[in-house]
């Protein structure tokens, strides 16, 4: 079931999180989450998919994001994962998903010392494209190409 979820999130030809004309539900990213959770990672044509999708999206922001929250949301700040997946796990379960009443701002330092980092990133790009405009990424110094 759970290999299911993850090909409906991943592997479309529209691109990452695309399900023809559906948006997938939050059940579908919440099982790709357990998903990496459990440590089962995406094909590597998926992953280059999902960053394909993450430059794309993340390419047509401007370089300073001003976010607004509306008076029913919530915006809940994260900072330095630095690769602790299940901290991040953590900070999810205690939250929720994101959603319009339930926004996310990671404050860089996305990797380097936890031996998860791939799936700290590939979760907070799933969950930056499931719901623009409700997560945002700042990127630390640990985000620049000579890392």
């Amino acid at each position: 079931l759970r290999r299911n979820h993850v090909e409906e999130i991943v592997m479309t030809k529209e691109g990452f999180l695309h399900s023809g004309s559906e948006r997938p539900s939050s059940q579908a990213l919440q099982s790709f989450l357990d998903a990496l959770a459990d440590g089962h990672l995406p094909p590597e044509e998926d992953v280059f998919q999902l960053l394909r999708d993450a430059a794309k999206h993340f390419g047509q922001l401007p370089t300073l994001v001003q976010i607004q929250v509306p008076a029913a949301a919530t915006l809940h700040v994260v900072g330095d994962l630095h690769g602790q997946f299940c901290e991040l796990m953590t900070v999810i379960s205690g939250c929720g998903l994101p959603s319009e009443k339930n926004m996310f701002l990671f404050n860089g330092d996305f990797v380097d010392r936890g031996g998860r980092s791939v799936e700290v990133m590939l979760a907070l790009l799933s969950m930056a494209l499931f719901a623009p405009g409700r997560v945002f990424l700042n990127r630390g110094n640990h985000e620049f190409a000579y890392m």
